[in-house]
């Protein structure tokens, strides 16, 4: 489960932006994954909260944002929506895509005190 580890960097990144910035809880954050992230948002959502214990997140809300996986054909040129990473271009069949979008994690907004 790579997420765990995914949330151990988010919470470092945290704790280094309390410092920063000078706020001591994370009461709420708010993340969009790329739907082509092979992150898994229930497993994301349990490891944040092992991860954020006896730190500046402990108890924070994780709202996470699905972004759609956006692709490219290499053979048509067309542009679409991919729902996979190993999609197929719905204009020509090609399985050859250049990804453009989808594969994201990040952090949109912060609610700290």
């Amino acid at each position: 489960m790579h997420e765990l580890s995914v949330c151990t960097g988010l919470v470092e990144l945290l704790e280094e932006q309390a410092e920063v910035q000078g706020f001591n809880r994370v009461k709420a954050l708010w993340v969009e994954i790329g739907q082509l992230s092979c992150i898994e948002p229930e497993a994301l959502c349990f490891s944040f909260e092992s991860a954020a214990r006896d730190s500046v997140a402990e108890g924070a809300a994780l709202n996470i944002e699905q972004a759609p996986g956006q692709a490219e054909c290499l053979e048509c040129r067309a542009s679409f929506e991919a729902l996979e990473r190993y999609a197929q271009c719905p204009e020509c069949g090609s399985f050859r895509l250049n990804i453009l979008g989808g594969e994201e994690l990040r952090i949109k907004e912060l609610e700290v005190i």
